[in-house]
């Protein structure tokens, strides 16, 4: 299980969302210090879910992203389980109980 093609991290603004992959994979939202907040995955498109969290402002304090693109929608979500459980991010605590 991994990832095949990553993204630095990058400035969270609509015009860096529009360049992220229109694929499977795993997103990484951070706040001003570049701390993991929040770990979320799409089985189909990130920029999707990520334009998604941009246009419904639900998650606070995000100031920088990073994405990891995966082969497959299964492989996504055992990395977004397995990074959750490993760096327990403030908002997936939150917001799934």
């Amino acid at each position: 299980m991994g990832f095949i093609n990553k993204s630095g991290i990058l400035e969270w603004t609509k015009l860096n969302i529009d360049t992220t992959m229109p694929t499977c994979g795993v997103y990484v939202l951070r706040n001003s210090l570049k701390q993991l907040i929040y770990i979320g995955m799409s089985e189909v498109s990130m920029k999707d879910r990520l334009l998604s969290h941009w246009n419904n402002n639900d998650i606070p304090n995000v100031a920088f992203f990073d994405w990891y693109q995966t082969s497959d929608g299964q492989n996504a979500k055992s990395l977004e389980e397995e990074w959750i459980a490993k760096y327990k991010p403030v908002h997936n605590t939150q917001l799934r109980g």
